[in-house]
């Protein structure tokens, strides 16, 4: 837990170097420690509660039959109209055996990284209060054995500020 200005914050899968009293700090919440020799890290958390993240990523995805697929993915970014963000590259993971795929975007590129099985949609300068949209239409390879059913994984997003 950390307290700042009042404010409760609760970590989570918190972490510490050998170095940390863990005692002190569960009996008074105080990070007490002789540090080591050169660089170290001493911490490590999560924050789950009240993040701000800088965007919303809304995908769709929706399988059309046993050999196509549509793939749409909004991203609004919601920082200041003034403000933006660099090099963002957005990794959409789709099933293996890809036959073609075709895309539209209304800013930045996409492409298909058969390596990753992804789409990569890559926008060079993300604005503020701005809602680009990436529609991606995806063959599968026919084959004769039974579909199984495919489970998504995270989709992922780089960017620097």
């Amino acid at each position: 837990m950390l307290i700042k200005s009042g404010k409760t914050i609760e970590l989570d899968d918190v972490t510490f170097h050998q170095c940390v009293n863990l005692t002190r700090f569960n009996s008074k919440n105080t990070v007490s420690f002789v540090p080591p020799d050169g660089e170290f890290e001493l911490m490590k958390y999560r924050i789950t509660e009240g993040v701000n993240l800088p965007f919303q990523v809304l995908p769709t995805i929706k399988e059309l039959g046993r050999t196509h697929m549509e793939v749409n993915v909004k991203v609004k970014s919601v920082f200041g109209a003034k403000m933006f963000a660099l090099g963002i590259v957005i990794k959409i993971p789709i099933p293996k055996q890809i036959a073609k795929t075709s895309f539209q975007v209304t800013s930045g590129r996409a492409k298909y990284k058969a390596a990753t099985d992804c789409l990569i949609w890559k926008i060079r300068k993300f604005l503020g209060q701005t809602e680009p949209t990436m529609s991606a239409e995806v063959e599968l390879i026919s084959t004769i054995a039974e579909k199984k059913s495919w489970t998504m994984p995270p989709i992922q997003m780089e960017f620097q500020s």
